[in-house]
């Protein structure tokens, strides 16, 4: 095998240790366990979590699992598959955070999973367990499983595709035959996590490598019609009824709006520079980032045509570049976009680190090793610095913190300088855990004290009378309240002067006079006041205005809830 492939199997290391699975199933034990017992410790933070959950509430409290709702309204924002799961897991678990973030946990492990299986089909079951190690404690994948989000779903679902994919390429017959079954399985299952964008990447994905490899990487006769159909059934399960149901209404809000309006111009109000995904992506990766130097520097000798490995490699590294790419010229940028590369980036920085737990010695080699305990260190001391800051965390634990990633550089220098490469190697794996079993008890059950708005949320929504509703005055963006109010917040729709999207989006009053005429209409239903949350910069917009009669309920750093209500005089005779 060429020596500069993925994964450098010499004879005397192509069978390693019994030790090292042994302690690789504790650790993803142990990892397993922090990870889902910290999922219900904190509340849902900015705008996206409570949103999801919501949607999934309403869902499962009307029992409706194909029209997608928030507040009442249709909301075709987002596919199915986080909402269907969301729903399910409210079923088993309750309504919460732990049973909203679930579905995103158990794909993070799923995807841990397959890369294991995947890479050990592929004869290569050291760096199986050294890429799942990799990928489970690099920072993006820890920060986005415990977000209840459908990002976590597309990236397990695209990383079965594409691995899958390659499997199929790899083999002959049945074999392949079931690979590209489970390919387009796992396909669909990305569309009704996040639409088309799943399929587009995957089919440029298998381009360029037909191209490089100059042999076709799709499916063929009996095996693409059986995928086709595969793919169609698994879409079909919502995107069928859904069409029925709504016709051009669905369309043209999710096709149109939330996949080319999105991609090609701002309107989303995400603008980004160019180079920010190639950030978030070497960022995401931490603490394993610098293994991706030595990485790139072996692409020039690479003869996929010639070596299976070397062809793995190029196709990781098309697979991890083609989303970032992409991606980056789409005038709406967000870091949780790329997340699929992810995968890939763990098993190209993984070779890295197999290097060093061989034996190999390099100079590119250990100056990454170092440089990603520094990283590390940098990382917890840097979060250390912001805990401290905000409160979050107490002085001892920031301490343990600190001490934890300081411990990590010395262990890591050490081990160098004595030439202990597999300590080298793999030592940021139980610092990560350290840290991250630190953050899961000490810092997470803290944060909602100083970040989201759970308990400004709870605070309003408990203080709310019976058919009184919760509007927002010069607010966006906030769902929170829509989650913990149990959707008691009002969307007005359609003619004037209100204007509220129907995807959603939060009610922007522009003027006192477009409140004196929401409060008009909350009259005509039959309630004589409103909860209205402002910016505390908004406040004095209606607080000293004389047709308004307004009681402050509570307030947050930056936010305040009135009750408010008009005056007698103030009301249309």
């Amino acid at each position: 095998m060429n020596e500069n492939s993925v994964s450098s199997q010499r004879t005397d290391q192509a069978a390693p240790s019994a030790k090292a699975p042994r302690a690789f199933a504790a650790f993803m034990a142990i990892y397993a366990a922090i990870l889902l017992a910290s999922l219900g410790s904190f509340p849902f933070l900015g705008p996206d979590e409570p949103r999801y959950a919501q949607v999934a509430r309403e869902m499962f409290a009307g029992n409706d699992w194909i029209s997608t709702r928030l507040s009442g309204l249709l909301w075709f924002e987002k596919p199915i598959l986080f909402y269907w799961l969301a729903a399910a897991s409210y079923h088993f678990f309750g309504v919460g955070e732990f049973a909203a973030r679930l579905p995103s946990a158990l794909a993070a492990l799923a995807t841990i999973g397959f890369v294991f299986f995947a890479l050990r089909r592929l004869q290569l079951p050291q760096l199986g367990w050294i890429s799942a190690i990799v990928l489970a404690t690099s920072a993006m994948w820890i920060g986005m499983s415990h977000a209840a989000t459908i990002d976590m779903l597309l990236s397990a679902s695209f990383a079965v595709a594409v691995l899958s994919a390659f499997l199929a390429t790899q083999n002959e017959g049945k074999t392949s035959f079931h690979f590209w079954l489970l390919c387009a399985a796992a396909t669909g299952l990305a569309m009704l996590a996040k639409g088309l964008v799943g399929v587009l990447l995957l089919f440029v994905i298998l381009a360029i490598y037909s191209v490089v490899m100059r042999r076709a990487a799709f499916p063929k006769g009996k095996s693409l019609v059986a995928a086709v159909v595969v793919f169609l059934l698994v879409i079909g399960l919502w995107y069928l009824p859904v069409t029925l149901r709504h016709g051009m209404a669905f369309i043209d809000e999710f096709f149109i709006n939330h996949h080319f309006k999105r991609f090609l111009t701002n309107k989303y109000q995400h603008p980004e520079p160019l180079y920010f995904f190639p950030l978030v992506a070497f960022i995401g990766v931490l603490p394993w980032s610098f293994f991706l130097l030595p990485a790139l520097a072996r692409l020039r000798s690479l003869r996929p045509r010639e070596n299976s490995s070397d062809a793995l490699t190029v196709f990781l590294w098309i697979w991890a570049l083609v989303p970032i790419a992409f991606f980056s010229v789409s005038s709406s940028k967000l870091a949780d976009y790329i997340l699929p590369s992810f995968p890939a980036l763990a098993i190209l920085a993984a070779a890295q680190a197999e290097r060093l737990w061989n034996g190999e010695k390099s100079r590119l080699l250990s100056v990454a090793a170092l440089l990603n305990a520094l990283s590390l260190a940098a990382l917890a001391l840097g979060g250390a610095r912001y805990f401290e800051k905000k409160g979050i965390a107490a002085p001892g634990e920031i301490a343990l913190l600190i001490g934890t990633a300081l411990a990590l550089t010395l262990v890591v220098a050490v081990s160098l300088a004595k030439g202990k490469m597999r300590a080298a190697a793999l030592c940021p794996a139980p610092a990560a855990l350290l840290v991250l079993t630190g953050l899961a008890f000490f810092v997470l059950p803290h944060i909602g004290s100083v970040m989201g708005d759970k308990t400004f949320a709870v605070n309003v929504a408990s203080a709310l009378r019976p058919r009184e509703e919760i509007i927002f005055y010069r607010l966006k963006r906030k769902y929170a309240h829509v989650f913990y109010s149990a959707g008691r917040v009002h969307y007005y729709h359609g003619g004037k002067p209100i204007q509220g999207m129907s995807t959603g989006d939060d009610l922007d009053l522009e003027s006192r006079d477009e409140l004196v005429s929401a409060l008009r209409y909350q009259k005509s239903q039959n309630r004589a006041s409103v909860v209205l949350i402002s910016l505390k910069k908004w406040q004095g917009d209606f607080a000293g205005d004389a047709r308004f009669s307004s009681q402050k309920l509570a307030e947050a750093k930056d936010s305040v809830a009135y009750r408010v209500s008009l005056k007698p005089k103030s009301t249309p005779e």
